[in-house]
């Protein structure tokens, strides 16, 4: 069974490596982390990534920038989950418009975010 790939991005590395933590307790995933906008994209290129959870604002190149490079230069489907504490609703709607498929605010409910991984995970399964 494919194991599903996914990015994590986010300049809080305690948050993010929490995140990444939780989603390798449950096993099914190869978990790859940035923290910082540059690295990311360097990693996206790399590893294609299934899902990508993307901070929206991030050193070097923001989490906006990151979305659309995969949108627009890689051309992948990867299903994108931006997260934010600033600015909730522009910075939504901009994620959105770059291509996010999901937003959370900051701080979320991490079981919540683990939800949306597996219910994710289950659909890329199925496409595999």
């Amino acid at each position: 069974m494919k194991r599903i790939k996914i990015l994590i991005a986010d300049d809080d590395e305690i948050f993010m490596n929490l995140i990444a933590f939780k989603l390798k307790k449950e096993g099914s995933y190869q978990i790859f982390t940035a923290s910082n906008g540059k690295t990311a994209k360097q990693k996206a290129r790399e590893i294609q990534p299934d899902i990508l959870i993307t901070d929206v604002l991030m050193p070097f190149a923001s989490g906006l920038e990151l979305i659309g490079f995969i949108r627009n230069e890689l051309k992948l489907s990867t299903f994108i989950i931006a997260i934010s504490a600033v600015g909730l609703e522009s910075a939504m709607q901009e994620a959105y418009d770059m291509g996010a498929d999901d937003f959370m605010g900051k701080p979320f409910n991490l079981e919540e975010m683990l939800l949306k991984v597996r219910n994710l995970s289950h659909i890329n399964y199925s496409k595999s």
